[in-house]
Parts: C-alpha cells; structure tokens; sequence
C-alpha cells in the first residue's frame, strides 16, 4: 500500500493510502472522518489501511481522515467556516468541500479540482 499526502492550500490535506492490485477492475474509495466527532469511520479506514488485503484486481484508495481540521476540534462541521462537509459534495471553490478536499479528495487530485494537489 502507497500512502500520499494531498494539501490543500498551506495549511490543510489529508492522506490518501492506495492499493492498487496491477490489473484492471473496480476502483473503490472508503472515506473516513467527513465528521470530526465520528471517529468510528476513522478506526475502519484505519484498521483497513494497516491490513494485509491483497486485491485480486482494481484499486482501493483509502482516506482515514478526510476533514483533519473538524477531527481535530472535535466538531461535526468545520472549524474553519461552519460548513459539514457530508453537505458540500462535490464541494465547491470556497468552503468547507474546498478546505478538506471537496469529493473526499481522492477524486479531486487527480481530477483537476483547483486547490488539490497530490504531494
């Protein structure tokens, strides 16, 4: 499994870690943390990205903690402007789809989302 940082502007990102079996099929993206005070959904994506999963073909990108800013408060919307991210997909130039990636990110770093960029 490959891990990456996406940022988003200067201080915000996420961490996207990916399994990629090598050959073609399905792609699955499992989203943890879109709300700060569920940390159960970061538990799961966590627990599934420290597995030994072997796919058999596809790719599996995983983001334990899509909204670090709204983990990091504790908080179900963003510190950062009030926005629930669950409500902002597939988010928008300015709020709070923007601050934590919008689609969850992994769509939006390599879909050409302004303000995404894989790191």
């Amino acid at each position: 499994m490959t891990v990456r940082r996406v940022c988003i502007g200067q201080a915000q990102g996420f961490d996207v870690h990916t399994l990629d079996a090598g050959r073609p099929g399905p792609r699955m993206a499992v989203l943890g943390g879109v709300h700060g005070d569920e940390v159960e959904s970061v538990v799961a994506a966590q627990r599934i990205a420290t597995s030994s999963l072997a796919l058999r073909a596809g790719r599996l990108d995983l983001v334990p903690i899509c909204h670090e800013a709204a983990l990091a408060a504790d908080s179900r919307t963003s510190p950062l402007d009030g926005g629930d991210l669950a409500r902002s997909f597939p988010g928008a130039a300015a709020g709070a789809g923007a601050a934590a990636g919008g689609a969850g990110g992994v769509a939006a770093a390599g879909a050409g989302v302004a303000g995404a960029a894989a790191a």
